[in-house]
């Protein structure tokens, strides 16, 4: 039983993040008990108060950079802060290595979260590997996102932080009730997508990082049949993580080069918007080189459409949990995938009945916050 009057959280995130004020949201929507605040750098603080209400006791802290340079400004900026009952980190950053001391002053309990992109690909980078670390002995909780991930955390880290409680904790994906509400009340609005009668829609990825391999996925699809082709319709989402330049103009020449029945989507879309988007698709492609757990993959099986996702990302996890998609080994035989899928199509439809009620049980809000909260309450529990 929680005896102090509320649970004080810092969240830790240096950038703009969705996910963070859809926590905060959620944290706060299901547990009275619990004050949220946030450290993060200045340049995302009109972000936040622009997504998030403070009550009383909470707080938006800030710093400027995390260069080393600006390594004795942030360590007095974080020497100013109260204390808490904890601070949660929801990724690896590279600040909170620079400062894990200080941080840890603040606070008895770290609740370290571990994200795809600190796994996959920055524990590859020696000197982030090194902030990593540093991170993580100071830690006293972790979480991942799937069982895979948290057997590769142990893999890349070591046998030492099997010790450490590490539970999976997902953010809830917020497009499900977008769905679900416009299922509803039979909203049929399209303000994103216009596809021409009778097309097959496939949805090409998330977003514009070239991870997505939208290059290579489009290569595939010049090798489907003319008469194929020309019933299909491909909407490539590159609404956010524009990291490399000219990669969308790249992406549009090379897929107009095999059909002129598409759509680059590049303006920021909202909650409504995205969900549009997914009841819009039939077929969702997704085979980034790296990933932890993608919410739009999941809105897309809980639409029903038809996933095919790369067997080398994490996702053992769905297939015990009884949610199918279609597993691909590699990018260059997605042709091969898809031609097998259209000419059985309503059979590979039938497989995905079951996907809405398995994955809305697992990654709406209503449980994923719980989880979240449960992780808080047993943190303060063991102060007690």
């Amino acid at each position: 039983m929680i005896e102090k009057e509320y649970i004080n959280i810092l969240l830790l995130c240096s950038f703009e993040s969705t996910y963070v004020s859809q926590l905060w949201d959620n944290i706060k929507k299901y547990s009275s008990h619990i004050r949220v605040s946030l450290l993060t750098k200045d340049k995302a603080v009109q972000y936040y108060l622009n997504e998030i209400i403070l009550d009383k006791d909470e707080h938006i802290y800030t710093y400027s950079s995390s260069s080393i340079r600006f390594w004795v400004e942030t360590e007095r900026i974080l020497k100013k802060l109260p204390t808490f009952d904890i601070i949660h980190s929801l990724w690896m950053e590279k600040c909170w290595g620079c400062h894990a001391r200080t941080l840890k002053s603040k606070t008895k309990y770290w609740f370290c979260s571990v994200g795809g992109s600190d796994l996959y690909r920055d524990s590859k980078k020696l000197l982030y590997k090194l902030y990593q670390i540093n991170i993580l002995r100071h830690s006293d909780w972790f979480s991942s996102e799937n069982i895979g991930t948290k057997e590769m955390f142990i893999k890349v880290y070591g046998e030492k932080y099997k010790s450490i409680p590490h539970t999976i904790n997902n953010f809830g994906v917020d497009i499900l009730d977008a769905i679900r509400e416009r299922n509803d009340l039979n909203v049929k609005v399209t303000k994103v997508v216009r596809v021409p009668q009778g097309k097959i829609v496939i949805c090409c990825g998330y977003n514009a990082n070239p991870a997505h391999q939208h290059l290579e996925m489009i290569q595939a699809f010049s090798r489907l049949p003319k008469e194929m082709i020309e019933k299909l319709f491909f909407i490539i989402p590159m609404t956010y993580y524009a990291v490399q330049d000219g990669y969308i103009d790249q992406v549009r020449d090379a897929i107009q080069k095999i059909t002129n029945d598409f759509l680059v989507l590049e303006k920021f879309m909202n909650v409504e918007e995205m969900a549009e988007v997914v009841e819009a698709t039939d077929i969702m492609i997704h085979v980034q080189t790296t990933d932890q757990m993608s919410s739009t993959m999941l809105a897309h099986m809980y639409n029903g459409n038809i996933v095919i996702a790369g067997t080398w990302l994490p996702y053992q996890s769905l297939t015990e949990q009884g949610i199918y998609f279609v597993g691909v080994d590699a990018v260059n035989v997605i042709d091969k995938i898809l031609l097998e899928i259209l000419g059985h199509y309503e059979n590979y439809k039938r497989k995905c009945e079951d996907n809405a009620d398995l994955v809305y049980a697992m990654s709406s809000w209503n449980v994923c916050a719980e989880k979240w909260i449960d992780v808080y309450e047993k943190l303060v529990q063991k102060a007690n």
